[in-house]
């Protein structure tokens, strides 16, 4: 009788698991940039959020094309005013100091006359005084506001 007849294969282990010889520190890693990618598409939405008001105001300011429009600006200033500088209380004080306040935001000088003037005029104001205020608030509400969220 042949010895070698009576012996059979090799039989090979099954192969180790690829994750359970990663290193600990592999763990680490891994849950450090998935909390990291997190975290950037938090603040992203935040940001994006933050300054939808901002977007919402350049849009309707685009639409208001007519003289009669001052009220309605002034309301859009104030509105934006509120939700960027809620601390302020800015929109509730006299057509004078809310100029003020508007300029020592932004030291963009400001049409002044038409602005104190639209409220008490019956005519309101020319076309070309309200092109003029239109074009500033654009400036302001493009410039002047945060670019982000203060801190609390």
């Amino acid at each position: 009788m042949d010895p070698l007849a009576n012996m059979a294969d090799i039989v090979e282990p099954t192969p180790v698991s690829f994750w359970l010889t990663l290193h600990p520190l592999w763990y680490l890693l891994v849950l450090l940039v998935l909390a990291s990618a997190g975290l950037a598409l938090w603040w992203w939405r935040q940001r994006r959020q933050y300054r939808a008001a901002q977007q919402q105001a350049i849009q309707e300011l685009a639409l208001m094309t007519q003289a009669h429009q001052v009220i309605e600006l002034n309301a859009l200033l104030k509105r934006v005013a509120r939700h960027y500088h809620p601390s302020s209380q800015a929109w509730g004080k006299t057509t004078a100091d809310w100029c003020a306040w508007l300029q020592s935001i932004h030291p963009a000088p400001i049409p002044l006359e038409p602005i104190l003037s639209a409220s008490y005029s019956p005519q309101g104001v020319t076309q070309k005084d309200f092109e003029q205020m239109r074009a500033w608030a654009q400036q302001w509400l493009k410039q002047a506001l945060p670019a982000r969220r203060p801190h609390a």
